[in-house]
């Protein structure tokens, strides 16, 4: 992350006078407010570079992207403008990319998306709770961890700003729930790229990592779930996470 960047103070009285005036139509605190978040934007872009995009063009979509989040952005998040600009600036992206058909969905994801969107709705009507994710793998007669990243892979970048309530009827963000209180915004752009290697891995071996890091599933758990020896699941994973760490150095 550029240093730049890294020392804005993003609660200063100052970066919300700016933002405030540019919601109310003030186009120097607008042009301002980009300039002050070129590192973050460029911070974004250089994951895309391999696209075969200009960088001027690139630059052009981030700067898309932070305006948006400058105008859609609310204090009542509670959560630092920088961190929301991330994910609606990376959203921008993906959008871009899915419209120009260089990213797309697997059909299969797809078909499991839509089956999973028809059946939770059914749910919510009849129950008014959400439906597990055990209970839709169930139905749709597919592994849970299938279910999930269908989940991810269709869900709308802007969905990350969704306001979800707690218990106590107070507004939490769905980016809140993903990122850790103590991550960089280059943390959490990191983040994001795994989201993605762990979509694109191949089906055994993106059960592996889910299960192992995102269900906290020990080795032998995860062997007797895929039906192999606790050795061979250390051996996997060892060799996924080599083969992971190389697609990011590259």
């Amino acid at each position: 992350m550029n240093s730049e960047s890294a020392k804005i103070d993003y609660f200063s009285d100052e970066i919300k006078e700016l933002i405030v005036n540019a919601q109310n139509g003030d186009k120097n605190s607008l042009e301002e407010l980009t300039v002050i978040n070129t590192p973050l934007i460029n911070s974004i872009l250089k994951r895309y570079l391999s696209y075969s995009i200009s960088y001027d063009d690139l630059f052009q979509i981030g700067a898309i992207g932070l305006i948006k989040a400058i105008k859609r952005f609310s204090f009542e998040f509670n959560t630092k403008f920088s961190t929301y600009a991330v994910y609606v600036i990376n959203g921008e992206y993906k959008r871009y990319f899915r419209d120009e058909g260089i990213i797309k969905v697997g059909r299969n994801l797809k078909t499991i998306y839509l089956k999973t969107k028809t059946i939770r709705e059914d749910y919510v009507k009849k129950n008014g709770v959400e439906p597990s994710i055990d209970y839709l793998s169930e139905k749709i007669g597919v592994s849970s961890e299938d279910v999930l990243m269908a989940l991810e892979a269709c869900r709308q970048p802007e969905s990350l700003s969704k306001e979800l309530n707690n218990n106590e009827n107070t507004p939490i963000l769905l980016m809140d729930k993903i990122k850790d209180e103590n991550d960089s915004n280059e943390k959490i752009v990191e983040k994001l790229d795994l989201k993605n290697a762990i979509m694109n891995l191949e089906k055994r071996d993106r059960q592996i990592i889910v299960l192992r890091y995102f269900k906290n599933k020990t080795q032998k758990e995860v062997a007797e779930v895929l039906g192999l020896s606790q050795v061979q699941v250390s051996r996997l994973e060892k060799k996924i996470i080599e083969n992971m760490k190389k697609t990011f150095e590259s």
